[in-house]
């Protein structure tokens, strides 16, 4: 069974294509999303989530978005051992890019 999931939010950094020694087409980017409630102080919190991209959806991804852009990432969710913790990754199935207007008052 996969573990599908959805987030919306804002690119938190630039989409980059590390040098691998494959030379597999591969991406990574950070997805901010905004947690629907606020703190006791008022306040709204984000999470960070990373994402991983493959092949043509990655070199796509990497052309086409900056950071601040707002996207929609569907996908499945990875869990690695890294050494010391487990970490929890999306992989992207799909990424839509978000058009955002300003809203009436």
């Amino acid at each position: 069974m996969t573990a599908s999931c959805m987030i919306s939010g804002r690119i938190a950094e630039k989409p980059y294509i590390p040098d691998t020694a494959s030379g597999s087409d591969e991406c990574w980017m950070v997805v901010e999303s905004e947690k629907p409630f606020s703190t006791m102080e008022k306040t709204t919190e984000s999470d960070r989530f990373h994402i991983r991209l493959w092949r043509g959806i990655a070199a796509e991804c990497a052309k086409a978005f900056d950071k601040g852009t707002v996207v929609i990432v569907s996908g499945r969710l990875e869990t690695e051992f890294d050494g010391h913790d487990d970490v929890t990754r999306i992989i992207a199935e799909k990424v839509q890019k978000v058009s955002v207007r300003a809203g009436k008052k």
